[in-house]
């Protein structure tokens, strides 16, 4: 074989493996689901207690009526699972198996429910989907929160999906935010409980001197999907607000007055890139007490 000739046939046989290796990649980042365990510790847990945060749905099905997604999350045992938005798409035509889903998994545990873009989009035209969420089994949580006791500890889980600063002024006050939205969360920080805020994007709390101004134990949310692509190395490609290579698209964060635990999310409405070297993810939060 000429060296001509052989170069080209091994030029070949690489390219063939590059495409067969991402196509797997991508295949992997829409179907193989990981777990993600974080252990948290904090002075006002009296008792151990777990629960799961899940985002980013966007329609995907994980086996048939989602059993091996149900499966896999019952499987670890929670004490409460957080859906933290985009569970489906704007123009999703049939909630029916978003239904199914929370109804299956609030049989056995309680369900707490807060709304990503595509969910607040989605309302405007079906403004009955918050009643069908909770008549699933859902606790919808957006910009209102609830008081529960879970294993014994004093828990606030709330909702927000708007941003959490002044879009006029360096300072967040009252006189500078939307008042109803400043007196919401200036209410939730109110509690001597545990507080848990379910907030979809991470850029709410991310900018300006939101996460110094509330005082909140845990932030958790989803939105960017890791960055949709992750390249070794480097991180996750393109995340919201923050742009390329944005530093807040998955893992755990420690602020002023907050810790923020990001999900990369279970899959992704159709994008310009497929998710690539992004597994599907489940994170679990483990709570012990100091």
């Amino acid at each position: 074989m000429k060296p001509k000739n052989r170069g080209l046939k091994i030029a070949g046989i690489v390219c063939t493996l590059l495409v067969a290796a991402s196509c797997i990649s991508i295949y992997i980042s829409y179907n193989v689901l990981t777990v993600t365990e974080y252990k948290l510790k904090n002075k006002k847990v009296q008792s151990p207690m777990r629960m799961l945060l899940v985002s980013d749905l966007h329609n995907h099905q994980f086996g048939d009526n989602n059993e091996e997604l149900i499966k896999k999350m019952l499987d670890l045992q929670p004490d409460a699972i957080f859906m933290d938005g985009d569970m489906l798409n704007v123009d999703t035509a049939d909630c029916s198996w978003l239904f199914q889903l929370i109804r299956s998994l609030s049989s056995e545990v309680p369900v707490y429910f807060a709304y990503g873009n595509h969910e607040i989009a989605y309302q405007e035209q079906h403004p009955e989907l918050r009643e069908q969420l909770t008549e699933a089994g859902a606790v919808v949580v957006e910009e209102n929160y609830v008081d529960t006791t879970i294993n014994g500890n004093a828990v606030r889980i709330g909702g927000f999906y708007d941003y959490a600063f002044s879009m006029t002024h360096p300072s967040t006050r009252q006189d500078t935010m939307d008042s109803e939205k400043y007196d919401f969360l200036d209410d939730f920080c109110s509690s001597d409980a545990l507080k848990i805020m379910l907030s979809h994007r991470p850029d709410s709390f991310v900018f300006s001197d939101a996460s110094s101004v509330w005082s909140i134990d845990y932030v958790l949310c989803g939105h960017n999907h890791g960055g949709q692509v992750i390249l070794p190395f480097i991180g996750g490609l393109f995340g919201g607000d923050q742009g390329f290579l944005p530093e807040y698209a998955s893992g755990i964060h420690q602020f002023t007055s907050m810790q923020m635990i990001i999900t990369r999310g279970l899959s992704s409405n159709p994008e310009y890139l497929p998710r690539f070297n992004n597994p599907p993810e489940i994170v679990c939060l483990d709570f012990e007490s100091y």
